[in-house]
């Protein structure tokens, strides 16, 4: 009695090459010849082919797994006769992911903002107040497959990233106000927590924000002299400094208390700092004056 080739067993191919192998179990045993029928998804001829003597399937070219991963193949095997006696059989082909991209980091903004003095673990936000935030971007998987877990490497200790990708200050007391930098130009990179897989590195700058911390500062004034009489005159500029900047370095001036009485005979432009004599001064008086500095931010010198 003839019988058909026997029915091989479905597979799985996980190397370059795999052997597919009929037996007939007549006694002539005719030679037979290996073909592909059909298979998904139709890509699958690009990807693969069978010898059709020995039956030996070869991958032929790499297969991105990011689009492709799994391919089911229907295989003829067929005798070289007279009667063409054939059979079926499915192989099931999983290609198995090769690190063949890096990891590549995706930032929300390439500049983050935070007040200076933050504590620790406050986000760092871009221009329109969000977090800034960091992605990693994989194409080696899929939209539908498990991602690695990936850890960041920080060239700088005075910010961190954590588990949703946000970044956060690291460290106390980060301060903006000279001689201190005003801000921090740092890399990141993104490395396969169980794999040898890294990014190439990616530079965030964070800016800090200035607050009023800082108290206006006035200068030491050496005596001086002015010459008695009634009329309005100049008698000096005082000029104070502040750390800060911006609105927190807006100064106003006042006197804050004269001695001698002397109360109205002195003004102060309270935005340039110039002192003038409003009133009359006679040879021979001596005035002390206490002059104030006043920030934005309530903070104040006098001297």
């Amino acid at each position: 009695m003839c019988r058909y080739p026997a029915a091989f067993c479905t597979a799985s191919l996980t190397s370059r090459r795999k052997k597919i192998q009929a037996v007939d179990m007549d006694t002539i045993n005719s030679p037979i010849r290996y073909s592909f029928v059909s298979g998904s998804p139709e890509s699958y001829g690009d990807y693969f082919r069978i010898d059709p003597d020995t039956g030996a399937v070869h991958q032929t070219k790499p297969v991105d797994t990011s689009t492709t991963k799994k391919f089911t193949i229907i295989i003829k095997a067929q005798e070289i006769s007279e009667a063409k006696r054939s059979t079926t059989a499915k192989l099931f082909i999983t290609v198995k992911p090769v690190d063949a991209h890096p990891p590549e980091i995706q930032l929300s903004s390439l500049e983050g903002y935070v007040a200076e003095n933050s504590p620790i673990g406050e986000k760092v936000l871009d221009l329109h107040g969000d977090p800034l935030t960091v992605t990693v971007e994989d194409k080696d998987f899929g939209p539908d497959d498990p991602k690695p877990t990936y850890t960041f490497e920080l060239t700088t200790p005075y910010f961190a990233i954590d588990k949703e990708g946000r970044v956060l200050v690291n460290e106390n007391n980060l301060d903006r106000d000279p001689p201190n930098p005003g801000k921090f130009k740092f890399q990141i990179v993104a490395r396969e927590k169980n794999g040898v897989a890294a990014s190439a590195p990616t530079s965030v700058t964070v800016h800090l924000r200035d607050v009023n911390d800082n108290a206006p500062v006035l200068p030491m004034m050496a005596p001086i002299a002015v010459p008695a009489g009634d009329t309005k005159r100049k008698v000096t500029t005082i000029r104070a400094t502040d750390n800060d900047e911006g609105e927190n370095a807006d100064i106003r001036y006042s006197i804050y208390h004269v001695s001698n009485n002397g109360n109205n005979k002195f003004a102060i432009n309270p935005l340039t700092g110039d002192l003038e004599t409003v009133g009359k001064l006679n040879a021979g008086d001596q005035y002390s004056l206490t002059v104030q500095a006043t920030d934005k931010g309530a903070c104040t010198a006098r001297r």
